[in-house]
């Protein structure tokens, strides 16, 4: 455990460039009228992946910026530090990523509670907006002038919350084939 503001603990862990995942507990009412919510960093080399404050059933309710904001507010906070025991924490290869963005098709599983849409960032908003089943990542960035990364990290992060799920594209691939790359729910 470290007592740390969330800046300090993440200048540390820049400075070594180090992965692992961040977690604390929050006190209750930092989300309205929420008893108690917790908040997870993913750093990978140093550099934040994600940032996300939970709700107590485990639905993200902030995210990204917003959420690494509203914990700098916070001050001191206890962290634990989980260094990964594999590279369940590492991006895929860069190649790969590429690959994946031209060729994933999100489909929308369910429609997000209001409350939790207004913690979304608008690039959440946006990509969100143009999920059809039809579209693929990489058609979803050129039409809002985005970049494949930026939008493949929003559906990583709505894939997360459970609304949608990620289809290889009809198109691009031959049927017999496997998908090559699948988010991970945790």
């Amino acid at each position: 455990m470290y007592s740390l503001d969330v800046n300090t603990i993440i200048a540390i862990l820049q400075t070594h460039a180090q992965t692992g995942l961040l977690r604390t507990d929050l006190p209750a009412g930092i989300l309205e009228q929420t008893p108690a919510c917790s908040a997870t960093i993913t750093v990978v080399r140093g550099s934040i992946t994600s940032c996300a404050i939970f709700d107590e059933d485990g639905t993200a309710r902030v995210l990204g910026d917003a959420a690494y904001h509203l914990l700098a507010h916070l001050g001191f906070l206890r962290w634990s530090l989980t260094l990964p025991l594999s590279s369940s924490l590492l991006p895929p290869a860069p190649a790969l990523k590429a690959t994946v963005g031209e060729h994933m098709v999100p489909r929308r599983l369910r429609e997000p509670k209001a409350e939790q849409r207004t913690t979304w960032t608008r690039t959440h908003r946006l990509v969100f907006a143009l999920i059809d089943g039809k579209k693929s990542a990489a058609q979803i960035a050129r039409l809002l002038s985005l970049s494949p990364t930026r939008v493949q990290k929003a559906l990583h992060d709505l894939y997360q919350m459970n609304l949608l799920a990620l289809d290889s594209s009809r198109e691009t691939r031959p049927a017999s084939t496997t998908p090559a790359y699948s988010f991970e729910r945790k």
